[in-house]
């Protein structure tokens, strides 16, 4: 705790000390004790986020899966959850309904389209969803 002043030093490591957060160690004046940080580690482990669930971060994309067969995973749920089959929608609909997910909803919505996920109509009015979006569009 360089450049704070030895009174202050002293009262907070006294602070801690109380609290079981570090203990004494001779001439170096104090090191973390691990006991308190163990107990609350073994109580809540992280757990390691699987399938789709990567990408998110409270439920909107944090980021974009490299394999295409990952992406078009996280398309699926982003488009499971934002649209129904059958419905048409215009494209301020489409955008509106993929701002629950993420900022860049045009990103989303042509990853959407560019994937098979999303139709477009010919006049480009109007997007639902593929009958085949279930199947990844093999591109080779």
């Amino acid at each position: 705790m360089g450049g704070v002043p030895a009174k202050k030093r002293e009262r907070v490591l006294r602070s801690l000390r109380n609290a079981g957060l570090v203990a004494n160690v001779e001439n170096s004046g104090a090191s973390v004790a691990a006991a308190p940080f163990a107990g609350i580690l073994a109580a809540s482990p992280v757990q390691k986020a699987e399938g789709v669930e990567k990408f998110l971060k409270d439920g909107r994309i944090d980021r974009y899966p490299m394999g295409a067969a990952e992406r078009h995973a996280l398309l699926l749920h982003v488009a499971e959850h934002a649209f129904r089959p059958g419905e048409e929608l215009s494209e301020a609909q489409v955008n509106e309904r993929l701002r629950v997910f993420t900022d860049d909803h045009v990103t989303a919505r042509r990853y959407l389209v560019d994937v098979g996920i999303l139709e477009r109509t010919r006049s480009g009015t109007s997007y639902a969803l593929s009958p085949q979006r279930a199947e990844p569009i093999v591109t080779e």
